[in-house]
């Protein structure tokens, strides 16, 4: 996803949680609800201050919860999807980077999640806090799975052994990216579909020499 900088980020956005009473799932889902109707209003340009006021908590109650706005917009944008699926391992090649593919990009089926995404591609550029939330939480974790699933079909030879593993996962997200923030072309099944059969003819292994 080279959208944004390849540094890797060494801090995880997740914070530990703290000691003292249980805090309220009521005011959490209170909170996101919040968040996720300033952001159906004015984007992603929304303060941690405005959404506190729109939940009617504390701007201590967000901030017990989230450490910055990022990580608040980044846990709108997750929801509650299981974030990887199980039983990759047992699965042929074809079958698992489509299942990986699917993981990765299916919240942006949904056009509010793609809002989401877009407003904190776009903000990441210009800061470097969201920069780091958004490598650390959604881009980072999705290229590790995507290294694991093509070295281990290359030593397999399910793929061509001399597949360039960042540029094959570039030629995926890129199309992501540029969809997203470019064209505005709605990434769903049909798109999911055309990435994946263009990539496996890339990425097959070769059957034979051509001789001239």
């Amino acid at each position: 996803m080279s959208i944004v900088s390849p540094v890797r980020p060494r801090v995880s956005a997740a914070q530990p949680s703290r000691a003292g009473r249980p805090r309220d799932p009521a005011v959490q889902r209170q909170i996101l609800e919040a968040a996720k109707a300033l952001v159906g209003e004015n984007g992603c340009a929304i303060t941690i201050e405005g959404v506190a006021a729109k939940a009617g908590v504390s701007k201590q109650s967000v901030y017990r919860r989230w450490s910055s706005r990022g990580d608040l917009l980044v846990d709108l944008y997750l929801g509650s999807m299981t974030e990887e699926p199980e039983g990759w391992h047992g699965l042929g090649f074809k079958a698992a980077f489509t299942d990986y593919v699917q993981w990765s990009v299916r919240r942006l089926f949904d056009p509010k999640r793609a809002t989401i995404l877009r407003g904190l591609a776009m903000e990441a550029q210009a800061d470097p806090a969201i920069r780091r939330v958004l490598m650390a939480r959604i881009v980072e974790p999705r290229l590790a799975r995507g290294r694991e699933l093509l070295r281990h079909a290359a030593d397999a030879g399910e793929i061509r052994g001399d597949l360039d593993v960042e540029m094959a996962l570039d030629f995926v997200f890129g199309s992501v990216w540029f969809s997203l923030l470019i064209t505005g072309a709605p990434i769903n099944r049909p798109w999911q579909n055309r990435v994946l059969r263009e990539f496996f003819i890339l990425a097959a292994p070769a059957t034979g020499v051509r001789r001239t």
